[in-house]
């Protein structure tokens, strides 16, 4: 549905009036303005959808573009295929654009949206970005979303799919699990046949049809990089050796690397996420626990408000981290979701 709550974008047609371009997400449009914490939608964050939103080729390069990524394609992107297609066929009533009785990815032009902190928006982060930010033209080490970049972040290296003895092994391509399946955790961006960018396989696995299991996930995503011949390698490798100053990929042969999220086999207070049978984690969320988990998020995120906002010059980097670390046992795993 379109977001009302955003000035230019109506319930009713014209559904949006807004002109082609960058938009400002929050407003003062009554009844129900769009304000700092309004829950909306997600930009996608994924690897092959990174590299096809910025559209990168050595023919491009210019004054202007000095990568030749011409970084034109994210409403595209968006609204064609969006995140996590999971192998299914488009459906019949498929639509880049809203109408009613049709079926759209639900991104729209997301990722034109901006928040505007030179007029209030976000100020806590603000905040935290003028007064503790370091390397602040620093973006992300990867293409990629969340998963992949905080793995480089903090490993300096990507993860990779391993057989039980610790070597390179395949992930499920295709294959029913215990729990169901089909699941299919290699990436395959080429568009399905008779769609416009509609992927073969990304997300995160199968949609299931062994029994009960209709909703079966396998988790992940993961592509072998060394091997030109797997589905989207070739163009990424293309255009790295073509530039002015060739980069290597320094990809492993044979290692499916880990290129979007994964959830935890555990909740942020270390208790497994178990469903379905004993022997199997499997990266799901259990509801039960989402009213706790929701508590000790709030619990933490108050944690660090109280900390930060004490006067600067009274406060070190080394007390703040003591101070959240002797902020019990509840709060401390809160942080990691921060």
């Amino acid at each position: 549905m379109p977001d009302s709550r955003i000035n230019g974008v109506n319930a009713s047609a014209p559904y949006s009036t807004l002109p082609p371009g960058p938009f400002q997400l929050t407003g003062t449009k009554q009844p129900n303005p769009f304000v700092n914490d309004s829950y909306a939608a997600s930009p996608v964050h994924r690897f092959y959808q990174m590299w096809q939103t910025v559209d990168c080729d050595a023919a491009h390069i210019s004054k202007a573009y000095p990568s030749g990524c011409l970084a034109d394609l994210f409403t595209w992107t968006e609204v064609t295929v969006g995140a996590s297609v999971n192998g299914i066929a488009q459906p019949a009533n498929f639509s880049t654009d809203f109408a009613p009785g049709k079926v759209t990815t639900g991104e729209g032009a997301t990722a034109m949206g901006f928040y505007n902190m030179a007029q209030g928006d976000a100020p806590y982060t603000k905040f935290l970005a003028d007064h503790f930010a370091m390397s602040d033209n620093y973006h992300q080490p990867s293409m990629g979303g969340t998963g992949l970049d905080s793995i480089m972040l903090f490993f300096g290296d990507p993860i990779w799919f391993s057989n039980p003895d610790g070597t390179p092994g395949v992930p499920p391509h295709n294959e029913t699990i215990w729990a169901g399946g089909p699941v299919d955790e290699i990436e395959n961006p080429n568009p399905q046949p008779g769609t416009n960018n509609w992927w073969i396989q990304d997300g995160y696995g199968g949609f299931g049809n062994n029994g009960a299991s209709a909703n079966v996930y396998g988790g992940g995503s993961y592509t072998n990089c060394s091997d030109a011949s797997q589905p989207g390698v070739a163009p990424i490798l293309t255009y790295l050796n073509s530039l002015p100053r060739p980069i290597e990929p320094k990809c492993d042969p044979d290692h499916y690397y880990l290129l979007n999220n994964y959830n935890p086999g555990y909740f942020g207070d270390g208790k497994q996420r178990v469903h379905g049978h004993e022997s199997e984690q499997l990266p799901v969320h259990d509801s039960a626990d989402e009213p706790a988990e929701h508590r000790r998020r709030a619990a933490g995120k108050q944690r660090v408000v109280e900390v930060v906002q004490r006067p600067v010059e009274l406060l070190s980097r080394r007390q703040i981290s003591a101070e959240l670390r002797d902020g019990g046992a509840e709060q401390r795993p809160v942080l990691q979701h921060l």
